[in-house]
């Protein structure tokens, strides 16, 4: 870490980041034993970030997004297709959807 690095207000921090102010404080909470201490100052409510620990966050949210939403679309995937399977059987075999008394 150098000595010329710039530090940022967390709420400064959340807006860099693209997301709203009390992104990168509810972030650190869910993740602070991985963080870096030096990457931070401060303590309590006043506390600043460097643009390397900025970098970080950037880099392990990347990671944390790509295997959340891998998973959930693949589940959701996977009940789309039951769903839509069963529902299309009954349609051919019966005329109409179940708990319709009208055919299509």
């Amino acid at each position: 870490m150098t000595n010329k690095q710039k530090w940022h207000s967390l709420a400064q921090a959340s807006r860099e980041l693209g997301h709203g102010r009390n992104y990168v404080s509810a972030w650190l909470g869910r993740h602070k034993e991985e963080f870096p201490e030096e990457l931070m100052l401060g303590s309590g409510k006043t506390k600043l970030i460097s643009d390397e620990g900025i970098v970080w966050i950037k880099k392990h949210i990347k990671k944390e997004g790509v295997l959340v939403s891998n998973s959930s679309a693949n589940g959701d995937q996977h009940l789309e297709v039951a769903i839509l399977g069963v529902t299309l059987l009954i349609i051919h075999f019966t005329g109409r959807v179940r708990g319709s008394l009208a055919p299509l």
